[in-house]
């Protein structure tokens, strides 16, 4: 099928009696998978009396009868598609398409984690351009909060007539959509003249079946574009049987199914004389608009690169294999690999899938990293895992996005691209969420206990987790303290703020050695020396890398810490990754945070299930979760046009008793 675009008017559009006409009272006939209505002239009908007697025009009767334009003759049947002379039931809800279209305004109810910024790169529009529109949000936004989004309230359908030499693409800005009760993809579609294919490339976070209602999406209207549209049709020529002619020789001259022959003349006799009709393939250039297309192949997906058996993955990290002594990040990229290959191995046994991995070493070069992406074969994968410098992201990310593959990023916290590449995903959680769902945790679980802050000497406010947790607490008016770490501190400077019979959480500002190091021997002397109080200790991610040290201390304090990861060396499954890691490479993995044999395993495991076994890959708003020896990912779109972020956060429990809770 070829198309042409050029510029549309609603004059065109309605001149096309086939899209706008009423359903024709008439018998009607399948031929072959077509189904037409038909007439049978009677004597004296002119082409002129039969078309005003149906409300049609001469035109359409000749565009499928071609033999009508030489008049019509007694017992000539005429046939009309009911595709194309039936109304769309979809135009009985009303939708008509004026020179301008009303855009409805659309709201945005604020959820945990979200803030101006990040409404704003996922809207596309400024932070004072949301402030402007909702002074509510001038002290930030609130959980709950109702805002509106701005946006132009019309655009124009049509600007200039249609021009087959002239192709131009819609320069319409993108609008945001409500999805309302009643509302299908196709009503949608007509209303914003556009196509179902297109709303949906636009918004993989949707699909015919999971249309629902207020889920906002995002649509580019068509203003300006009219689409030429070459399409087969059947036409129907007469023919006068001769002396010794049937159907069947007939259809054989004309190298036809006979059925179709005789489907196409009901009720006539093959005899001498007879006016026959034989159905011929033909092509038809029309106008359409952009939302009558057809959208059968509305949207490749993900898991649509390959045949369904096949899943392809590529790699592209630094292992720096030209070097003679790897660094330590060199090393662990080759463990992340070894780990991988053994989820391939785990999900191709499991799932009978065949699964292509190529590793590329792109030796830390951006010119390195463009190359990869430009080999034959890459267009075809279903996922890249990327790597971790911002350029090469940043390439990385746009090739994915260019060519309808996953980019896995496992290693830069701080990239955004997720807020706009609908094929990026963010498997760190990002700042903003990781405080929202710390926030939250901390209130269900500590939420009769005073907080003390443990604040090293002459250190800046950092506008850190530390410093989101306790604007939280200030706002929720729960009870702090504070204590500082300087030359007087010492073991009265924590134990005289701890009342008899209360309960505490003790936090230390800063997520230093150092700092813990002055604060562990207080602490345990008063969990020794207090039985009247009751504290636990906060900790941060970086504790994790003290673990060698300061296990046995964790354990004696009471304390809890929150990470992205966990490596649990006591769990059965882990040990038992761990022996099929040295059976597999004879070497046990490196002591690092996190373990990159089990981040690869976690990764490949993940991915490739989903790949292998969920309905539409990665093409939903929400995947199911996985739960990780290591790494467990809880993956989501921020909007039905964003990528993904991984909001799993974990919370580990080294209790008095010795044990490790998760």
């Amino acid at each position: 099928m070829k198309f042409l675009h050029s510029f549309i008017t609603l004059a065109l559009c309605s001149s096309m009696a086939f899209v706008t006409s009423a359903q024709l009272s008439m018998p009607t006939q399948t031929i072959g998978n077509t189904r037409y209505y038909y007439h049978k002239v009677k004597k004296k009908e002119t082409l002129y009396g039969v078309a005003k007697k149906y409300g049609i025009t001469q035109d359409d009767i000749i565009k499928y009868n071609p033999s009508a334009k030489d008049g019509l003759k007694t017992n000539q049947i005429l046939f009309f598609p009911v595709d194309a002379f039936a109304k769309p039931s979809a135009d009985k809800t009303g939708v008509k398409l004026p020179a301008t279209q009303k855009v409805a305004a659309v709201t945005h109810t604020v959820e945990k984690g979200e803030t101006l910024y990040g409404l704003s790169r996922i809207y596309g529009i400024s932070i004072d351009a949301i402030k402007q529109a909702n002074p509510i949000v001038a002290d930030g936004l609130k959980v709950g909060q109702v805002i509106t989004i701005p946006q132009d309230e019309s655009f124009e359908v049509a600007k200039a007539k249609p021009s087959i030499t002239e192709a131009k693409e819609s320069n319409s800005e993108i609008v945001y959509h409500r999805i309302q009760a009643g509302e299908t993809l196709y009503y949608v579609s007509r209303y914003y003249n556009t196509t179902i294919a297109a709303i949906l490339e636009l918004n993989p976070g949707i699909s015919a079946e999971n249309f629902r209602i207020g889920e906002v999406i995002r649509i580019q209207p068509n203003d300006n574009k009219a689409v030429m549209v070459e399409k087969p049709i059947t036409k129907f020529v007469t023919h006068e049987l001769k002396e010794g002619e049937s159907f069947t020789t007939v259809a054989s001259d004309n190298n036809i199914d006979v059925k179709k022959i005789i489907d196409a003349n009901p009720g006539v006799k093959a005899k001498k004389g007879s006016i026959i009709n034989i159905p011929v393939a033909a092509n038809d250039t029309v106008v359409v608009r952009q939302s009558d297309l057809d959208d059968k192949n509305a949207k490749a997906t993900i898991t649509s690169k390959s045949n369904a058996d096949t899943i392809n993955v590529a790699i592209v990290m630094p292992f720096m294999l030209h070097q003679a002594s790897p660094s330590a990040s060199a090393l662990n990229n080759t463990e992340f690999l070894k780990g991988f290959l053994m989820a391939v191995d785990e999900v191709r046994r499991g799932t009978r899938k065949h699964i292509n991995v190529t590793v590329h070493d792109n030796r830390n070069s951006l010119a390195a990293t463009d190359s990869i992406l430009h080999l034959p074969g890459m267009k075809q994968m279903n996922m890249i895992i990327a790597p971790s410098d911002a350029k090469q992201l940043d390439a990385t990310n746009k090739f994915c996005k260019q060519n309808d593959i996953l980019s896995v990023n496992l290693f830069a916290i701080k990239d955004e691209s997720y807020a706009t590449n609908s094929f990026s995903v963010q498997t760190n959680i990002p700042h903003s969420y990781l405080s929202a769902e710390l926030c939250e945790w901390y209130d269900k679980k500590f939420d009769n206990r005073s907080t003390i802050f443990i604040n090293p000497v002459n250190a800046k406010e950092e506008k850190d987790v530390c410093h989101d947790l306790k604007k939280h607490l200030q706002k929720q008016k729960s009870k702090t303290a504070s204590v500082t770490i300087d030359s007087d501190f010492n073991y009265d400077s924590v134990n005289n703020l701890l009342v008899a019979g209360n309960e505490y959480v003790i936090i230390p500002s800063s997520s230093s050695k150092a700092l813990l190091t002055k604060l562990i021997p207080i602490l345990k002397r008063i969990k020794q020396e207090r039985a009247d109080v009751d504290f636990v200790l906060m900790g941060y991610p970086e504790y994790t890398t003290y673990l060698l040290e300061m296990k046995d201390d964790f354990h004696a304090i009471d304390t809890y810490i929150y990470s992205r990861f966990f490596y649990d060396e006591k769990d059965s499954k882990t040990r038992n990754f761990e022996q099929e890691y040295s059976k597999w490479y004879g070497e046990e993995m490196r002591y690092v945070v996190p373990r990159f044999g089990l981040l690869g395993y976690d990764t490949g495991k993940f991915f490739l299930q989903t790949l292998a076994n969920v309905e539409g890959g990665f093409n939903n708003r929400v995947i199911n979760e996985y739960n990780g020896l290591q790494t467990s990912f809880k993956l989501q779109r921020l909007s039905n046009w964003s990528g993904f972020i991984n909001k799993d956060l974990q919370f580990i429990h080294f209790t008095t008793h010795n044990t490790i809770e998760r």
